[in-house]
């Protein structure tokens, strides 16, 4: 099983919230989101009703399915207003090699 990434307070609920918002816009079932990333689509509804808790790898495809960044994902506009906790936890997100095309150099 791929290691977690400890959650920037408030930020699984911001990745959530936006898997249910895109699903929901694009008509999409659980089922076929979840093939995309390789889950079943009960791991998808537990994204969705905000239980279960996505993977790094799932983190990484997600942007990459989005093309966007890891910050963009989490609606992180100035990372220097996080909390000291937050920055601690977001450190060791992108110091992790397995996210370090989606993380957004320019923060």
């Amino acid at each position: 099983m791929a290691d977690r990434i400890e959650p920037v307070i408030g930020y699984k609920l911001v990745i959530d919230e936006k898997i249910d918002r895109f699903l929901r816009e694009n008509k999409i079932s659980n089922k076929e989101f979840g093939e995309v990333f390789g889950v079943t689509e009960g791991a998808v509804r537990r994204w969705r009703n905000k239980i279960g808790a996505l993977d790094i790898n799932q983190i990484v495809k997600l942007c990459q399915y989005w093309n966007i960044s890891l910050y963009e994902l989490l609606d992180i506009k100035d990372p220097s207003n996080l909390s000291e906790l937050d920055k601690e936890r977001l450190r060791k997100i992108e110091a992790n090699p397995s996210l370090a095309d989606i993380i957004d150099k320019n923060f």
